[in-house]
């Protein structure tokens, strides 16, 4: 059985939250226009490095951007 306490989720949240803060917002990725958002599951593969966490974090930050204002 998984079980996640509380201390350990605000520490998952507060690691998302800075990661997000640290996103840097200047580059877009060409991918980016050619994935459909409104899907519910969308895989997104590709070598380490190339930028895929980036992208997702940019995506959400953009999304959400009333929220950090």
């Amino acid at each position: 059985m998984f079980v996640i306490n509380i201390r350990d989720m605000k520490q998952l949240f507060l690691a998302f939250y800075r990661k997000l803060e640290e996103t840097d917002m200047r580059i877009e990725r060409y991918l980016k226009s050619q994935i459909d958002w409104n899907n519910r599951l969308t895989a997104i593969t590709g070598a380490r490095g190339t930028g895929k966490t980036t992208m997702l974090l940019r995506h959400y930050k953009n999304h959400t951007a009333k929220q950090y204002s």
